[in-house]
């Protein structure tokens, strides 16, 4: 019944996908296996994405200690936890938000916000189980009658929030593990609100505070979820957080034009964007050899890259082609004239140091940033 219930909501939260995507998806799974260096490769939704799959299959059995939080959640799991630096603690609230239910407690432990990426911990409680579950079961055969009842969502998690009361998708990883209490599931999730608030047009500002509800009762509505479940995100005076000043955009030999949109470095992890625009007239083979070349690029200036992604953000379609040599490429149709515009994301682990000056490689360009705030 779990499994089942596990499925449905999975074909739920991802749809049936078109071969771009699909075969995306696959590629990076496998490649994420096969090749340490190779882990950035598509746009940053569709890595989310397989990433929250690769965290969906890879259930395990350890114990929960009384350690467990929001930056070390996901070791062990199949996903990254870098080191964070000891600010993040100060921007991580906890106890925000609970309300107990007929038979289920939800409590959000912990959110955390640098200025960039909202991270959420909150956990359910069955009242009418009476063990403890392990992450084994969390994967494979567990039940909440009580949370079913009440109409809780606690197997799956959200994959979605409401900010200032729009709706915004979610974006980066996402998990469930046992909890230490009976009957008690734990929820991480993560959003990049800035991209997605971007990427959506969103009608969001994000002030001094802002507002978040999660859509706790069966995947529904904010005004589903009962009002001591909403909570505000302080949004001024981030411990931690720097915004580098952007150089110049980069112009090579061939008229190719780099651009470091966003450089910014919290107690969590390191943030920077940059869009890539490509000569005109390169075949989709070429294009898609800038989208996937990434082998060189999977430190910068010595930090990890733990997430990201890179695509063609302004072609009309994108549709995959296999050849009959059994390689395959992503068709992505520009106009005539019109140059490919490649956006890339990059996520890194932190230090607790910098260089004076930081050499980052952007498409195979090596760029030098000075390590001086933004004003």
């Amino acid at each position: 019944m779990q499994n089942e219930n596990n499925r449905q909501r999975l074909e739920k939260a991802f749809p049936p996908m078109d071969a771009a995507f699909d075969h995306a998806v696959r590629s990076t799974l496998e490649n994420i296996v096969q090749e340490d260096t190779m882990q950035v490769k598509r746009p940053l939704r569709v890595l989310a994405i397989t990433l929250a799959l690769v965290i969906c299959l890879a259930g395990t059995a350890l114990a929960v200690g009384s350690g467990l939080n929001l930056f070390n959640f996901f070791e062990d799991i199949g996903s990254p936890s870098p080191t964070v630096q000891p600010e993040a603690y100060t921007l991580t609230a906890h106890d925000v938000a609970s309300h107990s239910f007929e038979h289920t407690d939800v409590a959000v432990r912990e959110a955390s916000w640098d200025g960039r990426v909202l991270r959420i911990l909150y956990s359910v409680r069955d009242r009418t189980v009476d063990h403890v579950f392990t992450d084994d079961e969390i994967w494979t055969e567990y039940d909440l009658p009580g949370a079913r009842q009440d109409g809780i969502t606690a197997d799956w998690g959200c994959d979605y929030l409401y900010v200032n009361g729009v709706k915004l998708c979610l974006t980066g990883y996402m998990a469930s593990r046992a909890g230490s209490e009976p009957g008690e599931v734990l929820v991480a999730l993560e959003s990049d609100l800035v991209e997605r608030i971007a990427s959506e047009k969103a009608d969001i500002t994000l002030g001094d505070t802002f507002e978040v509800w999660l859509p706790i009762i069966g995947m529904g509505g904010k005004d589903e979820t009962p009002e001591d479940l909403h909570f505000t995100v302080q949004n001024t005076d981030l411990a931690g957080v720097r915004h580098i000043a952007l150089p110049e955009k980069t112009v090579l030999a061939d008229g190719t034009e780099i651009a470091i949109t966003n450089f910014m470095i919290t107690p969590i992890r390191i943030y920077i964007q940059a869009t890539v625009t490509l000569p005109a007239g390169l075949t989709d083979e070429e294009i898609d050899a800038h989208v996937w070349g990434i082998s060189k690029e999977s430190t910068q200036f010595g930090q990890e890259i733990v997430d990201g992604g890179r695509g063609i953000i302004n072609a009309p379609k994108q549709e995959f082609v296999s050849k009959d040599d059994g390689t395959s490429y992503v068709a992505y149709h520009m106009p005539e004239g019109e140059r490919p515009v490649m956006s890339c994301a990059y996520v890194l682990s932190t230090s607790d140091s910098y260089p004076e000056v930081f050499r980052l490689t952007i498409d195979g360009t090596e760029i030098s940033v000075p390590n001086v705030d933004a004003k």
